[in-house]
C-alpha cells in the first residue's frame, strides 16, 4: 500500500509512496499495490480500505449484532458492521473517516517538546480542555458531511495555530478531546446503534484518548486485544487480506465504504519476472480482466511485468475483439504496463498473452 503523503479525492487524486517494483524483485513474488487510485477515479473516497477485513474479523470473533471497529491512526476511521449480512450486501457495512486522531496530538508534542507523541497520554491527562477553542475551531463542516468521507492527515493542521497560547498540557488535552469527540460523533451516521466498539490503531495505547472516547459513548468500548486480536498487526493483516481479494478478482471497496458507485477491485499487480513466473500474470489476465475487473469508465486493472522492454515494444496499442488493450513501456525501469480500457474478449487476451511471450490464455 505504501505511505499516503497526500490525499485529495475531491480533486480526483491520491498519492502514496513506496517502491513496489523493488519489493517484487526482492521477494520474487507478485505484489499488490495502488489500492486507492481506481476507486478515487470512479468517484470514491479511496478510503478507508480495511472495512472488509474488519467485517471478517467480527465474524471470526462471533459478533452477532451491529458493531463498530474504530481505528485511531493519524486519522480516525470507523467501520459499522452488521455481521448478520454478507459483507458485500447492501447495508452490511458503512465506513468513513471520523476526523483527526493521533496526527494533531503528535504534531503538537513534536512542536512543543520534540517528542514523537504524547506518551501514555500523560500531557493530556495533566491539562485542561480549552472548551472555547474547541467551540470556535471544531471542524463542523466535516462533521456535518454525510459519509462515506475521508481526510488527509494534515486536513486540520491549522488547528495547532489556534492553540499556540495554551500550555503544552492544555493543548494536548484539547486536541485529544477533539479526536475523541469526533470519533464518538460518528454514531449519528450509523444505520442502527452499535452494541459495542472495538478500538485498534496506535491511539488505543493512549489511555487519556480512550477514556475521553468512553465518556462519549453509551456502549462498551475496548481495545481489540480484549477479543484476542493483535492491534499492532491489524493494518498489515488487512492488506494481506486485500491482496488475496485482488488475486481472486474480488472488490476491495464498496459503495458503503468509499462512496464509489459500485464495488471496485481497486489494485494493481506487479510481477517480478515473466517466463517461469508467467502463471501469476496469466491468472491476472484471465481471472481479472475476463471477469469484468477492467472498467469502461476507469483504468480499473493494470498488470505490470518486469522484462526486457525492447522485446515487447511492438505490443503497444493493439486491439482484439473490439476491446482496446495498450502497453506503455517505461524503459528506465524495464516495466511494461498493460491497461484494459474495456472488458477484453478471448481474442484480446490471446493477443496480450502472445505479446508477453507467454501462452495464449
Amino acid at each position: 500500500h505504501g505511505q499516503t503523503v497526500a490525499h485529495a479525492p475531491e480533486e480526483g487524486w491520491t498519492w502514496q509512496i513506496g517502491d513496489t517494483a523493488a519489493l517484487a524483485r526482492a521477494l520474487n513474488r507478485p505484489v499488490a499495490w495502488d489500492f486507492r487510485a481506481a476507486d478515487v477515479a470512479a468517484g470514491g473516497e479511496g478510503a478507508p480500505l480495511a472495512p472488509l477485513y474488519h467485517a471478517a474479523l467480527m465474524r471470526r470473533i462471533g459478533e452477532e449484532g451491529p458493531v463498530a471497529v474504530l481505528n485511531l491512526g493519524g486519522v480516525g476511521n470507523v467501520t459499522w458492521i452488521d455481521p448478520a449480512l454478507p459483507p458485500e450486501a447492501p447495508g452490511a457495512l458503512l465506513a468513513f473517516d471520523t476526523g483527526p486522531a493521533n496526527a494533531p496530538i503528535d504534531d503538537w508534542m513534536r512542536r512543543r517538546t520534540g517528542a514523537a507523541r504524547d506518551e501514555g497520554g500523560a500531557a493530556a491527562a495533566a491539562g485542561r480542555v480549552a472548551e472555547d477553542r474547541l467551540a470556535r475551531n471544531a471542524p463542523a463542516a466535516f462533521l456535518a458531511r454525510r459519509p462515506p468521507k475521508s481526510l488527509d492527515r494534515n486536513a486540520f493542521a491549522d488547528l495547532l495555530g489556534a492553540l499556540d497560547d495554551l500550555s503544552t498540557e492544555d493543548g494536548a488535552a484539547t486536541l485529544t478531546a477533539l479526536s475523541a469527540r469526533m470519533a464518538a460523533a460518528a454514531t449519528a451516521w450509523f444505520p442502527r446503534p452499535a452494541r459495542r466498539w472495538w478500538v485498534a490503531g496506535g491511539g488505543r495505547r493512549n489511555p487519556t484518548l480512550t477514556a475521553m472516547l468512553a465518556e462519549r459513548l453509551e456502549v462498551p468500548a475496548a481495545p481489540v486485544e480484549a477479543a484476542g486480536l493483535d492491534g499492532d498487526l491489524i493494518e498489515a493483516q488487512a492488506f494481506a487480506f486485500l491482496a488475496v481479494r485482488v488475486a481472486r478478482g474480488l472488490p476491495l471497496s464498496l459503495p458503503g465504504t468509499t462512496g464509489a458507485a459500485r464495488p471496485m477491485p481497486t489494485a494493481v499487480i506487479e510481477v517480478p519476472t515473466l517466463g517461469r513466473r508467467w502463471l501469476p500474470v496469466r491468472r491476472a489476465i484471465d481471472g481479472g480482466m475476463a471477469t469484468g475487473i477492467a472498467d469502461p469508465d476507469v483504468l480499473a486493472r493494470t498488470v505490470t511485468a518486469y522484462t526486457d522492454p525492447a522485446r515487447h515494444r511492438a505490443a503497444c496499442g493493439f486491439t482484439g475483439d473490439g476491446s482496446e488493450v495498450e502497453a506503455v513501456v517505461a524503459s528506465s525501469t524495464g516495466a511494461v504496463t498493460f491497461h484494459a480500457s474495456g472488458p477484453p474478449g478471448p481474442g484480446a487476451r490471446a493477443a496480450l498473452a502472445a505479446a508477453l511471450g507467454g501462452p495464449a490464455g
